[in-house]
């Protein structure tokens, strides 16, 4: 398949697929379940680009050491969302794949955001929505952070640091870049405080 670049900025894709919500992987006892790989359905597609189109990093798939981005949707309508991660469950219906490597080489600049964190039912969702009543930008719970923590623990993969760190700051430069000049807030789940020295490093 030939690579498959986006409009608004420079990633190039590998691969992409349709893509459909694989409800046999669902646990209705686990509604706020991270995204996986495994959550989904991939057919072939057509892809037809848009022009809000803004890759939106959903997870890194491990075993094929790709980065996967959903397509169709535009990164504002997530805003309006409770859930970052839950919304692009429900609404993903084109993912793209791009391999470490080639993502490693395209640039991975970004305003450093300002970091929410929630130990669970403390009024973090509220402080978030409240804050998209000022000119300021606020993402409740992009998943990928809480899926890297899973990759990157030993008893898991072998994943290193370097690497863990190399893709934090890949997807989230993806994840920020719609947004440009803006003040950003991304509130996460308590599971990332776990890393919080580690990354601190990067």
């Amino acid at each position: 398949m030939p690579l498959i670049k986006s409009n608004n900025n420079k990633l190039i894709f590998d691969e992409i697929f349709k893509v459909d919500f694989n409800i046999k992987n669902f646990n209705p006892n686990m509604p706020n379940k991270r995204l996986e790989v495994n959550d989904f359905i991939y057919r072939p597609t057509n892809f037809k680009y848009s022009d809000d189109f803004y890759p939106i990093p959903c997870f890194y798939n491990a075993e094929k050491d790709m980065l996967s981005y959903a397509l169709n949707i535009n990164p504002y309508d997530t805003l309006n969302a409770p859930f970052h991660f839950i919304y692009l469950r429900e609404h993903v219906k084109e993912l793209g794949n791009i391999s470490f490597n080639h993502r490693y080489d395209l640039p991975s600049t970004y305003n450093d955001p300002y970091f929410i964190f929630s130990t669970g039912r403390c009024g973090s969702t509220l402080l978030s929505k409240i804050l998209q009543c000022f000119d300021t930008i606020s993402i409740s719970e992009p998943d990928f952070y809480n899926q890297l923590i899973h990759q990157y623990m030993p008893v898991r993969t072998e994943l290193s640091l370097l690497k863990f760190q190399q893709i934090y700051s890949m997807m989230t430069a993806d994840l920020l870049a719609p947004f440009a000049n803006k003040k950003i807030f991304l509130k996460l789940q308590c599971l990332f405080q776990r890393l919080g020295t580690t990354l601190a490093l990067g």
